[in-house]
């Protein structure tokens, strides 16, 4: 329910009870550098709440992509042969469980599609910057959720407002 409906507490005692450490070998798994980023001057308690929630994250299509691309192939990086996992297929399979209730039941329910289970979420980044603040909403997913064929990223830009 908390992944359904977005709620970023669940997730950030999520990555405090896991640790720094396998926050930052995980995401750079899944293609997100977070370490680059990190910072002597915060509390890793603070940083760990911002990274899970996307705040200072460098994200670029291309790693969300890959990303989800990764827990659809069972946690397993594309590669040539090589068993290069970046988490179990069993967890693989519980984020699938929990991206298909965030269609389903939550915020991604625009993304459904008739008698084809939809593994995804939604998303929305905030840009600062001279007076004004620029956002974007996205969802990013993959069909069909139990045999998965497809990962696309979707994104809707909306207009700048000015905050002067």
């Amino acid at each position: 329910e908390a992944m359904a409906q977005s709620m970023n507490v669940c997730m950030i005692k999520v990555a405090e009870a896991t640790g720094k450490d396998w926050v930052l070998k995980t995401a750079d798994g899944f293609g997100l550098d977070l370490t680059h980023q990190w910072s002597d001057d915060k509390s890793d308690a603070l940083q760990l709440a911002q990274s899970t929630m996307g705040e200072t994250n460098l994200v670029t299509l291309p790693s969300l992509t890959k990303a989800y691309a990764i827990l659809a192939n069972k946690g397993q990086v594309f590669t040539s042969g090589e068993d290069d996992r970046v988490v179990s297929e069993k967890t693989a399979q519980s984020v699938t469980h929990l991206l298909v209730g965030a269609v389903e039941h939550g915020t991604g329910k625009l993304a459904q599609l008739p008698n084809i289970p939809v593994a995804g979420k939604t998303g929305t980044v905030v840009s600062h910057g001279d007076n004004e603040s620029s956002y974007m909403k996205l969802f990013a997913g993959y069909v069909p959720a139990n045999a998965p064929r497809f990962v696309a990223v979707v994104v809707l830009e909306e207009e700048k407002n000015n905050e002067g």
